[in-house]
């Protein structure tokens, strides 16, 4: 849903971007430039006032006698924006070609025709111009839908942005990570703005841009049909046909290997030896690590019909016999569940199957939200209620009991294991602190606890969803200048 909605709107920017080519190509769209170092004429001071009507509007916390000193600076150009002859908005910067980069001033554009592309278009206007000027070239702005002679060094688009702007400039291709260094010294620094750099490359036509992508576009798809049928319609098909993945229509034709379908098992694979590792690191996990012994407990095997410990599921993931998160959650599900079957609830071993199946569901949350996003997390907290055979453990354990293996801890042998492919950020550990009972005590120096095995919890904690804020817009360079660090140029 997300994909579409987001080709939808690219969709949308393109079709927006193309009618404002044709209409600048049509003559309704004009540009002009405007200096008081070229001329003071009363058209110059006209237009220039019109303009700092728009700035004065949509910048209201800008002082007017600071947009008058800016816009009618001789060190300063200004690229207006017409539509039907009236000015609409426009850009002020200051050239700095002997440094190779130009200060962006102020940009704004008239309420009345906001979103509508035109502030985008203005800064390409911008980025053709400025390899124009920097070579002493006048010509007609049409003339910009062509290359012009191309120079050595790049040309750098450097502007203070409000928290507001941030979002716009980045679209634009402007970046908060400043490599360029030759605005030191030559701009000022202001308070409550962000410094963002672009680099204007003479590559590429910006105001063709939309040209150029759907030309690379086809020539990838081109190339791309010659090796696949990808872009080949097929009927749906009929499923009670399909017995394997390759019965589905176009599969073959695509050249898929088994190798390139394989990659999704290796990643399980990595996830399974994850978790397996995070388990028997648990000092809850020693009776489960290994099979019963029948020595010691005769007629657990008449019992438990299917047993299952870490170690067997260990040697499962080994063999590939995992093709799913769902079979490795039932092996596990199935260690607890024997656990519960075997051993009263109050004995060590239930303890122990409750606080390891509590951090192993704890782990599948944090797995399936990472492989399959916030779906598999809003289903498992759907998941209903198995109710014990016996007391649940819940009844028996309280909050700050701790229980003590009797022998020592085995070696982990995945602890070191690097390739996981989970983020480390939402694959924490939680350490949990428990005291140790008198009677756990009592009763494990005692050597009469059984080997067990364990059932999985009946409930799952709800986790927080977070939301992340839609990127607000609004007017540009609308920044507290009463404090600036550096000289003043004018």
């Amino acid at each position: 849903m997300e994909d579409t909605e987001t080709q939808s709107n690219t969709n949308k920017k393109e079709m927006r971007e193309k009618d404002l080519i044709a209409m600048f190509k049509a003559g309704k769209i004009q540009f002009k430039l405007v200096s008081t170092y070229k001329s003071w004429d009363t058209d110059t001071k006209e237009s220039l006032l019109a303009f700092k009507m728009i700035l004065q509007k949509q910048l209201p916390r800008m002082p007017k006698e600071y947009i008058i000193k800016q816009i009618f600076n001789e060190k300063h150009r200004n690229i207006l924006c017409l539509i039907d002859g009236t000015i609409v908005g426009g850009i002020s910067y200051r050239p700095f070609y002997e440094q190779s980069f130009v200060e962006l001033v102020f940009l704004a554009i008239d309420s009345n025709v906001q979103v509508n592309g035109h502030g985008s278009m203005i800064i390409d206007i911008l980025k053709e111009h400025c390899k124009r000027e920097i070579q002493n070239i006048e010509t007609d702005f049409l003339e910009y839908l062509s290359y012009p002679k191309r120079l050595k060094h790049p040309i750098y688009l450097m502007a203070y942005a409000d928290n507001y702007a941030i979002g716009f400039f980045k679209k634009q291709g402007f970046s908060t990570e400043i490599y360029f260094k030759n605005w030191r010294g030559y701009i000022k620094d202001y308070e409550g703005g962000t410094l963002m750099q672009c680099k204007v490359l003479w590559e590429i036509n910006y105001l063709n841009k939309i040209e150029i992508v759907e030309r690379k576009r086809m020539e990838f798809i081109n190339k791309i049909s010659q090796l696949s049928s990808f872009n080949v319609l097929r009927d749906p098909p009929n499923f009670d046909d399909i017995k394997t993945v390759w019965d589905i229509p176009g599969l073959r034709e695509a050249k898929l290997t088994e190798e390139m379908l394989s990659q999704t098992t290796k990643k399980l694979k990595n996830v399974f030896r994850y978790i397996i590792s995070d388990i028997r690191t648990d000092t809850h996990a020693w009776p489960f690590l290994q099979p019963v012994n029948e020595k010691e407990v005769p007629d657990y095997y008449q019992i438990i019909k299917t047993p299952m410990d870490i170690s067997k599921i260990e040697q499962n993931v080994e063999d590939d016999k995992y093709e799913s998160l769902e079979v490795f959650e039932q092996d596990f599900a199935l260690i607890f569940k024997n656990c519960y079957i075997y051993n009263a609830p109050s004995t060590t071993y239930c303890k122990c199957a409750h606080v390891l199946e509590k951090r192993f569901k704890e782990r599948m949350r944090e797995v399936k939200k990472t492989l399959n996003g916030d779906k598999s997390a809003q289903n498992d907290r759907h998941e209903k209620e198995i109710p014990p055979k016996h007391s649940t453990p819940q009844e028996v354990l309280t909050q700050n009991e701790y229980v003590s293996p009797p022998v020592p801890l085995p070696s982990n042998d995945f602890g070191a294991f690097k390739n996981v492919v989970l983020s480390s950020n939402s694959l924490e550990k939680h350490e949990r602190a428990y005291e140790y009972s008198d009677k756990d005590k009592k009763n494990n120096a005692k050597g009469e606890i059984k080997d067990a095995q364990a059932r999985p919890g009946t409930t799952e904690k709800k986790r927080d969803e977070q939301n992340d804020e839609e990127e607000k817009s609004g007017n540009l360079f609308d920044i507290n200048f009463e404090n600036h660090h550096s000289e003043d140029f004018f």
